[in-house]
């Protein structure tokens, strides 16, 4: 279904509206179960948004990113990470107002050969889906801002620029048929189904319980 291209990463998103504070832990618990399905293994560097003790720019390890949770609760982060470098990892996040959530998966499409659709159908069992889409962005972007990571001489930054703003304004809203973008494969609720540019339809592939994926294109 997709062209790999090198030096990039696969990245799929999807996002889940009206989540209690009750299902952070089996939201967590769903994506880090099927990131180790997925790659076989675990990611080992994780990071936490919020008061759980990581000094900002370092990780730990999976045994102490657990503990953390367990010890201070699920309720006060803003995101979490997981990764191998630049092999495969996730991130689950919360956007104002916080029973929004965006979850990422991404992985090297030259190490790893996965189906997105066996992702989306893995995670609906337990997630309430939305919305969701998959796009490949080169190493040098940033897979939560979707823009260039710049570099400089001892340190490197990516901008949040007037799209992303506006787009995390938006996502409650995808419930209301609004899109981020035509992304070369989309996953619509009905709302956004019918309101999808038709001219933008390279295939539709089988529906997921009330969700229509359309692929724009292939992946160049």
């Amino acid at each position: 279904m997709f062209k790999l291209e090198r030096k990039k990463n696969r990245v799929i998103k999807l996002y889940v509206l009206n989540v209690c504070s009750e299902e952070r832990v089996k939201n967590l618990q769903a994506v880090s179960d099927l990131v180790r399905g997925l790659f076989n293994q675990s990611a080992n560097q994780f990071d936490i948004g919020g008061p759980y003790r990581i000094s900002k720019g370092k990780t730990v390890g999976e045994k102490s990113f657990w503990n953390k949770l367990n010890k201070f609760g699920h309720d006060k982060y803003s995101y979490v990470t997981g990764e191998r470098v630049n092999e495969f990892g996730f991130e689950l996040s919360y956007i104002a107002p916080e029973d929004c959530s965006e979850i990422i998966v991404w992985y090297d499409p030259a190490l790893y050969s996965i189906n997105v659709i066996d992702i989306l159908k893995s995670l609906i069992i337990d997630l309430d889906i939305r919305y969701g889409y998959a796009v490949d962005l080169r190493k040098n972007y940033d897979i939560r801002l979707e823009t260039r990571i710049r570099k400089g001489v001892f340190s490197t930054s990516v901008t949040v620029d007037a799209e992303n703003i506006e787009w995390n304004k938006n996502v409650p809203k995808i419930k209301d048929g609004i899109i981020r973008r035509v992304y070369p494969l989309n996953i619509l609720n009905p709302s956004q189904y019918h309101s999808f540019p038709s001219v933008s339809i390279k295939s539709i592939h089988e529906k997921i319980k009330d969700l229509v994926i359309i692929e724009s294109k292939e992946f160049a």
